[in-house]
């Protein structure tokens, strides 16, 4: 699974694997120094081995199927031979149906899937992963919402929020649709005008909208004034800290009041 970073290829991910039934998950969170024995310690943990007529056998312990996920795959450096060893493994599982351990014996797997999700080559600190590997592998892309698909997604969440007694006694509930429209406005607005091209922080995804919808738990907002004003001071706190010169911030606080209006 390729996309931008905070899309929602986790997110994806994991609900498509809680729909399967007897199924279990074991996800490995990649790093510059991931390599193919954190996935070999994984498959240990997971895992039963046994003997056949073929050789050893590794078969999952607790379930009828496993899946093991691997977050940000092309995290791993590689070496002098621009070659990454974890890619190499899992070619040779994807290829073989097993892997080659320590003593030079054929492992093979049974009833293991791997599934992996990677941000575009072009995103910091990411390497470009070999065609021999993607090329026998199923590759699915995924881009940032549209601001029509956020709305409902967000009006949800919004009156999820504004339904508790503790805003306004949910008298607040039926203004969600203005609310999420105005934030993901405001989103789209501050993702034009400030790029990544600029300042390498100037990443803006629909992750900050959600932990701004969710910052609002932290207070107790009796009328309608008190919530703009609680999203305005968080949409500050957000988007504004994140930007490192005066004229940005005036320029982030025009957008913000224009909206409000």
């Amino acid at each position: 699974m390729v996309g931008p970073e905070g899309c929602g290829k986790n997110l994806v991910i994991r609900t498509l694997i809680k729909q399967m039934k007897n199924t279990q998950i074991a996800v490995i969170h990649c790093n510059a120094h991931t390599s193919a024995f954190h996935v070999i310690q994984k498959l240990n943990q997971m895992c039963s081995q046994s003997v056949n007529s073929s050789g050893r056998v590794y078969r999952p312990k607790e379930c009828q199927r496993l899946i093991v996920y691997l977050k940000d795959i092309n995290l791993p450096k590689p070496d002098k031979y621009e070659t990454i060893q974890l890619i190499s493994f899992l070619q040779q599982i994807v290829c073989y149906k097993g892997f080659y351990d320590t003593n030079l014996e054929f492992v093979s797997l049974e009833r293991i899937q791997i599934v992996s999700s990677m941000n575009p080559a072009t995103t910091i600190g990411r390497h470009k992963i070999t065609t021999r590997f993607t090329a026998n592998v199923r590759i699915c892309y995924m881009d940032y919402p549209t601001p029509e698909e956020l709305l409902p997604v967000y009006s949800e969440i919004m009156r999820a929020i504004l339904v508790h007694e503790r805003f306004g006694k949910g008298t607040m509930a039926n203004s969600t649709k203005r609310l999420s429209q105005f934030l993901i406005d405001l989103f789209s607005n501050v993702k034009q005008k400030f790029s990544p091209d600029e300042h390498r922080h100037y990443l803006f995804t629909p992750r900050e909208v959600t932990s701004l919808i969710y910052s609002m738990l932290r207070y107790e907002i009796p009328d309608a004034a008190s919530l703009i004003e609680v999203m305005v001071y968080e949409s500050q706190r957000t988007f504004k800290d994140r930007l490192v010169d005066r004229d940005s911030k005036k320029r982030f606080d025009s957008v913000l009041y224009q909206l409000l209006k």
